[in-house]
């Protein structure tokens, strides 16, 4: 089944994401310019064209047809630990996933 024919149960969740320009950035106002192209409206086209799901809602999207809820971000960062603790145990029956080396 291709993932965009599935349809999202209710109280779906979406998580926030976000793009980070470095504080020392050697060429900073060229960062800022790939940020904003990042983030406009014929890029999200791009990324809807390669059937991926566009973060910007000027841009139609299976989507954002439908009722959500964005999880609070600090929410996920104060209760990381105690999440990363019932993964294992919930899904992957008490085992711990180590780490990739890269």
């Amino acid at each position: 089944m291709n993932p965009k024919d599935a349809a999202p149960i209710a109280e779906a969740m979406g998580r926030p994401g976000a793009i980070g320009l470095a504080r020392n950035a050697p060429h900073l106002h060229a960062a800022l310019l790939f940020a904003d192209f990042l983030l406009s409206v014929e890029r999200q086209e791009m990324i809807k064209q390669r059937n991926r799901e566009p973060a910007s809602n000027a841009v139609g999207s299976s989507l954002n047809k439908f009722p959500y809820q964005i999880i609070d971000p600090a929410m996920v960062l104060n209760e990381a630990v105690k999440w990363e603790k019932f993964w294992p145990e919930i899904f992957l029956k008490g085992q711990h996933a180590g780490r990739r080396a890269d």
